[in-house]
């Protein structure tokens, strides 16, 4: 795998570069951007398959980390641009709803975002919700929608748990699980908040 994450990370730059020269110099954007995207891909490519031997085996030698720095520009810069063009979206949809007072795209991207960080990100869903009714839906693990009802505001108390002090919103998720969210926007299952103050307090962490 180390071989070929070479030959495709060298062919990365070599075919990137070259067409990216021609395209500069005969002043022809198609390919600039022919260039541009065999220099991601073949990178991208490439550094999947010295990650997979990375994660499969520890250590890859000199050689192997080598290609895998090499190849990380490819990897990265393809969810890079992925988020701007979501941030981006998230402004317009944010200009649009001072108008309109509805947002069009809010629940896509946040979706799309939940994807791309990896985390459990909630949402209101008021546009469909009828008045004084508030719950949120979290794109869960492995994509799953779970609805979560709104319960009770209420203030951490214990001093073990890493939010003492902080307010939070109360949920309940459609599988009778208790959610937490401190920020209005990040939820986080209440099992979790309350194992962190019993490790805490039994001297774990």
């Amino acid at each position: 795998m180390i071989v070929a994450s070479w030959i495709l990370t060298v062919i990365s730059y070599i075919a990137g570069a070259g067409l990216i020269v021609v395209g500069a110099v005969f002043a022809d954007i198609f390919f600039i951007i022919l260039g541009a995207i065999a220099f991601l891909l073949f990178g991208f490519i490439g550094h999947i398959l010295v990650s997979k031997k990375k994660s499969n085996e520890g250590s890859i030698g000199k050689g192997g980390m080598a290609v895998y720095i090499l190849s990380f520009p490819q990897f990265i810069l393809p969810f890079v641009i992925l988020f701007v063009l979501l941030m981006l979206l998230k402004f317009l949809d944010w200009v649009v709803y001072i108008f309109t007072d509805h947002h069009y795209v809010a629940r896509f991207v946040d979706y799309m975002l939940s994807l791309l960080l990896g985390k459990p990100r909630a949402f209101a869903d008021s546009d469909d919700s009828d008045a004084g009714e508030e719950y949120l839906e979290v794109i869960y693990e492995w994509g799953n929608h779970l609805k979560l009802d709104f319960i009770e505001q209420k203030q951490d108390y214990d001093r073990d748990s890493p939010y003492n002090g902080k307010y939070y919103k109360r949920y309940r998720d459609n599988l009778g699980n208790y959610w937490r969210s401190y920020d209005g926007e990040h939820v986080i299952e209440e099992k979790k908040v309350e194992q962190a103050a019993l490790d805490k307090k039994i001297g774990i962490n």
